[in-house]
C-alpha cells in the first residue's frame, strides 16, 4: 500500500514537471490581451463614473450628461486618464490569471483524474490568488 501511494505520487510529480516544462506561453499573452484591451476600452466609462461618485450632485443628470460636461470643461482627453496603469496593471493581472489557470488545469488533472471539476476548480483558485498579488 505504502509503495502504491509512492507510485502515484511519484507519477502525480513526473506528470506535473513535464506540466510545467511545456507551458505554453500564448496563454498568458492572450490573457493579457484581452484584459488589457478590454480594460482599457472602458476607462473613459470608469473616469465618468468615478466622477459621478465623488461628486453626485455636480453630475445628477446621468452618465451622459456627465460625460458631455466633463468634456466641456476639461477637454476629451481627459477621459483617458489612468488610460496607461489601467492597461499595464490588468495586462498583468489578465496574462497571470489566465496562463496559470491554463498551466495549472493539467497538473491538477493529472493528480485528481477522477474529479476533472475539482481540479479546474483548484486551478481556478490557484490562478486567481496568484493574479491577485
Amino acid at each position: 500500500s505504502a509503495n502504491l501511494q509512492e507510485s502515484h505520487a511519484s507519477a502525480a510529480g513526473a506528470s506535473a514537471l513535464k506540466a510545467l516544462r511545456e507551458i505554453d506561453y500564448r496563454f498568458f499573452v492572450a490573457g493579457g490581451t484581452c484584459a488589457a484591451i478590454s480594460h482599457g476600452i472602458t476607462t473613459p466609462i470608469d473616469v465618468v463614473k468615478t466622477r459621478i461618485q465623488a461628486n453626485p450632485k455636480a453630475y445628477d443628470k446621468g452618465l451622459l450628461a456627465a460625460t458631455a460636461d466633463i468634456i466641456k470643461k476639461e477637454g476629451a482627453g481627459v477621459l483617458l486618464s489612468g488610460l496607461g496603469p489601467t492597461v499595464v496593471g490588468y495586462g498583468i493581472e489578465g496574462a497571470m490569471k489566465f496562463g496559470v489557470y491554463e498551466v495549472a488545469k493539467p497538473i491538477f488533472a493529472s493528480i485528481w483524474k477522477e474529479n476533472t471539476a475539482l481540479a479546474f476548480i483548484l486551478a481556478s483558485v490557484v490562478a486567481g490568488a496568484v493574479a491577485a498579488v
